[in-house]
C-alpha cells in the first residue's frame, strides 16, 4: 500500500508536468508559447561607448605581473567585450603566466568568441616570443584532445602543425 505522501508527490509531479506542457506548442517542446513571449521595447536609448578600461601594458616586469593579474580577472567578466579585450591584451604580455591564463580560457571560455581569440593570442605569443619551454604548444595539444567544440579542436590542430613547422624552420 502506498503512503499518502508518495501519492501526493506523484500527483504534484503530474500537475507540474501538465502546466509545463501547456505552455508549449505541440511539437515544440522547450519553446515558450507565443503568448508568453515578451516583446522588446520599441527603441532603446543610445548608450555612450564605454571608456577604455585598460591602459597599455606596462613595460617593467613587476607591472606586467600586475597587468596579467588584472587581465586574468577580466577574462572571466560577464561582458564579452571586456573578455575579448583582455584575451587580446594577453598576447602582448611578457609574463609567462599569460600562457596559463589563455589555456584556462581554452577550457572555460565561450567556444564561439573567447576560445578562438585565445588560440590567436597563443599563436601570436609563439610567433613573436618563441615557445622554448613548449608551454604554448602543450596548451594547443591539450585543446586538440579536450575541447568540446569541433571548430576549436580543428583550429588548434592546424595552429599546432603550423607552429611546429615555423618554429622548427626558425631553429635551423
Amino acid at each position: 500500500m502506498l503512503r499518502p505522501s508518495v501519492v501526493l508527490v506523484a500527483a504534484a509531479c503530474v500537475a507540474i508536468s501538465v502546466v509545463l506542457l501547456s505552455l508549449n506548442r505541440p511539437g515544440e517542446v522547450g519553446k515558450p508559447a507565443a503568448s508568453t513571449l515578451i516583446s522588446p521595447p520599441a527603441a532603446l536609448p543610445e548608450q555612450p561607448e564605454p571608456a577604455e578600461v585598460h591602459a597599455p601594458l606596462p613595460t617593467t616586469e613587476i607591472d606586467d605581473v600586475r597587468a596579467v593579474d588584472v587581465l586574468h580577472g577580466d577574462t572571466q567578466s560577464p561582458d564579452a567585450r571586456t573578455r575579448a579585450d583582455a584575451i587580446a591584451e594577453l598576447s602582448r604580455s611578457t609574463d609567462p603566466r599569460a600562457v596559463g591564463v589563455l589555456r584556462r580560457v581554452l577550457d572555460d571560455g565561450d567556444p564561439q568568441v573567447d576560445q578562438p581569440l585565445a588560440l590567436q593570442s597563443l599563436q601570436k605569443l609563439a610567433l613573436e616570443r618563441g615557445d622554448e619551454d613548449g608551454a604554448i604548444r602543450d596548451a594547443l595539444r591539450y585543446t586538440v584532445y579536450h575541447a568540446t567544440d569541433e571548430s576549436v579542436t580543428q583550429t588548434a590542430q592546424l595552429m599546432l602543425e603550423d607552429l611546429d613547422a615555423r618554429l622548427a624552420s626558425a631553429a635551423r
